[in-house]
């Protein structure tokens, strides 16, 4: 099995911690195939995870590609959309180290808005489209940026470094074939196929010479002007037919003399097929040298005539090869111009259909601005006909509130707040959650019948405490296409017809009841005088406690007169006997749910509590400034016999003294709860403070109501 490692590097430590995480969202992944996903992702849900096998071949580290000295012996080299941000300076400095970090025959992956041909000494172009390159293993460039010692000699570069590594000793063989190569070889390079030279060899001076300008390898233009057109002609044919290749009596110029040359280019073996090399040898031919033929010495005139047929033949040659490489030339730039004709009809075909898309675009838009304006139009309409109904709603005041199939709020008109105090914040609430002076459970009970039956359903409600009369009017909410989707309750204030109606029975009653209560008034005092002047009190004392007890007498049947001699809360009753005994509010606490009291009920209920209050200001938490009353009440018992617990908790108080406690008033405590209210009292005693618990039965269809 091949080893494959991967390493990944960044400069940005934040991507490289995503990287080495691993998890990827599914919109990622999409043009994954299934079989892939499943076999190197893990997970479920909108997130994967690459798996243990595929993230233990990788390796993630911080590196940057300009400062940090580069990896070396790599097979791949994928860099892509980095280079669009380098500058020509850094790219020149980038790409070498990427020849150095490869091995040979390394690939080098680019993206497709960068390129490599610039550097097409160090780099073969693959496949141009997806800009794929290989390693040119021919040149050995120099990087500029700092690398080990040894790396370099593992590459072969140890030349580079400016010291060399001492030469290891040689044979007398090796010796003799050094000096017999130095002396007596003639001089030669080698080179690529497209002419770079990538190795001299020694007395290469008479034949080649450094071209003006610009450093360059190439050997058409380090060659002296005799021998270039040779060179290209027989590099061309070597090419071609892949061997070896003789041009003799060619003419170099050497300064002022002219010496006939022979010109050999031969391929070199074991050589990458892809990248080969030529051996290109220059042999100089000594000028006395002749051909030595059997025949007699031509005549002045015959030697005259052969030497002006061999020029001529010579002359035809390079003419021939000439035409050659102009037929060639004219090949390529004809097939070069066909594929710019065809680009050119692609680009015309691309730019009819972008003027096509372009006419579509515009028709589209036009309708869209049609339809634009059709909706204007529509939402004018609709603006209007909103404002005409809340401007009859506001005419009419009539309470009305909207509820789709699930009883929750859809819309309201302002005139609600009379019946159920709304706010816009509460569009979409279940009606359930909402507290209204009218019995809600009954009204959504009634609304499931409408949105059963279809049918309406018309009544007369009261406000809990009688104040007000609507007539309620359910009627099913129906859509376009008759189909009950809510409910519309109206609520029609009709307090006025029904006092109007019921103002003859009410003048006939009032006598009767002023005359029951004032009775009962009377009654209530004479019995708070004889508890209080029994025989063996102190008349100051009596007189005290006398007037307290009237006193809150007095503000129950105050609270209960501004209540219309109606029902009245608990709280309120509390509140109003134990506020008159608080230095600070924060020293009275009341808790609890919401019950109503009859007239009786919280006379009684007012007494109690304003004698638990002066008590504890006499002898228990309010005797100080630090004490504490919590007053709470909940509903208990079962649904057949419920009750009301109240709790009278002091704290911060004195420890109560259990010897003193009837003299707080215990039997007009006991009498009020037992007579007053049916119920029970329990005491306890502890050292924060004293307890009272005072047990009231409710009736069973009396709910949170007392009395």
């Amino acid at each position: 099995m091949p080893q494959l490692r991967i390493f990944a590097t960044d400069i940005d430590e934040a991507a490289l911690g995503v990287a080495r995480a691993g998890r990827y969202p599914m919109s990622v992944l999409q043009h994954v195939s299934p079989a892939r996903l499943q076999r190197f992702f893990v997970g479920e849900g909108l997130m994967r995870t690459v798996t243990k096998e595929l993230r233990d071949i990788c390796v993630f580290s911080s590196h940057s590609l300009i400062r940090d000295p580069p990896f070396s012996r790599l097979d791949l080299i994928s860099c892509r959309n980095l280079l669009i941000y380098l500058d020509a300076r850094a790219q020149r400095e980038v790409f070498p180290l990427f020849h150095f970090a490869l091995r040979p025959g390394g690939h080098l992956l680019l993206g497709s808005a960068e390129s490599a041909v610039q550097f097409a000494d160090l780099f073969t172009p693959l496949d141009k489209h997806h800009r794929i390159y290989r390693r040119r293993d021919d040149v050995v460039p120099a990087p500029r940026f700092p690398v080990p010692r040894g790396l370099l000699e593992a590459r072969g570069l140890s030349s580079l470094s400016g010291a060399r590594a001492p030469a290891a000793p040689r044979t007398a063989r090796q010796a003799a074939e050094a000096i017999v190569l130095d002396r007596f070889a003639p001089a030669h390079v080698v080179v690529n196929r497209d002419g770079a030279v990538v190795h001299y060899s020694a007395h290469t001076g008479p034949y080649l010479e450094a071209a003006p300008g610009e450093p360059t390898r190439s050997i058409l233009a380090l060659a002296r002007p005799g021998l270039r057109l040779d060179i290209r002609l027989a590099l061309e044919e070597v090419l071609r037919t892949r061997r070896a290749v003789t041009r003799t009596g060619t003419a170099m110029t050497g300064g002022e003399d002219a010496r006939p040359v022979t010109l050999t280019i031969t391929p070199l073996p074991e050589t990458d097929p892809a990248e080969p090399l030529f051996l290109v040898v220059f042999i100089e031919t000594p000028a006395t040298e002749t051909a030595v033929t059997a025949t007699p010495a031509p005549k002045p005139g015959e030697a005259l005539a052969l030497l002006a047929e061999q020029d001529l033949r010579d002359t035809r040659e390079r003419l021939q090869a000439v035409i050659e490489e102009y037929e060639t030339a004219v090949a390529e730039l004809r097939a070069g111009n066909e594929e710019l004709v065809s680009v050119n009809e692609e680009l015309q075909s691309a730019n009819e259909e972008l003027e096509t898309s372009k006419e579509e675009q515009q028709s589209v838009n036009e309708e869209l601005q049609l339809l634009n304006q059709e909706l204007k139009a529509k939402v004018e309409q609709l603006d209007r006909a909103i404002a005409d109904l809340n401007n009859l709603f506001a005419a009419t005041q009539v309470a009305t509130v909207t509820l789709d199939r699930d009883l929750t709020i859809r819309s309201f008109t302002p005139a609600i707040a009379g019946v159920f105090n709304l706010l816009p914040t509460d569009l979409a609430r279940p009606l359930a959650d909402i507290a209204g002076s009218i019995d809600t459970d009954e009204i959504l009970r009634e609304a499931r019948e409408v949105l059963a039956s279809g049918r309406p359903i018309e009544h007369r409600v009261d406000r809990r405490d009688g104040s007000a009369q609507f007539l309620l009017r359910l009627v099913p909410y129906l859509v376009a296409n008759g189909v009950v989707d809510g409910v519309l309750a109206a609520f029609v204030d009709v307090t006025q017809l029904v006092h109007v109606t019921r103002e003859g029975d009410q003048q006939r009653l009032l006598v009767a009841e002023l005359n029951h209560r004032v009775g009962n008034i009377l009654n209530v005092v004479i019995a708070l005088t004889r508890q209080t002047l029994h025989d063996d009190a102190p008349i100051a004392a009596a007189r005290d406690a006398l007037v307290g007890r009237m006193a809150a007498l007095t503000r129950a049947y105050q609270l209960i007169a501004r209540e219309s001699w109606r029902e009245t809360l608990l709280a309120d009753v509390i509140t109003e006997q134990l506020g008159p005994h608080l230095s600070t509010p924060a020293r009275g606490i009341v808790n609890g749910p919401a019950i109503w009291l009859q007239p009786s009920a919280a006379v009684a209920f007012g007494l109690v509590i304003h004698e638990l209050a002066t008590n504890a200001v006499k002898y228990g938490a309010l005797s100080n400034t630090t004490g504490t009353v919590t007053i709470s009440w909940v509903v208990a018992g079962t649904t057949s016999q419920p009750c009301l617990d109240v709790q009278w908790q002091e704290a911060g108080g004195p420890a109560p003294e259990v010897s003193r406690l009837p003299g707080f008033g215990t039997q007009l405590l006991e009498g009020q709860v037992a007579h007053g209210l049916g119920g029970t009292l329990e005491k306890g005693f502890a050292p924060e403070g004293i307890a009272i618990r005072i047990s009231v039965p409710l009736g069973p269809h009396q709910g949170q109501r007392l009395g």
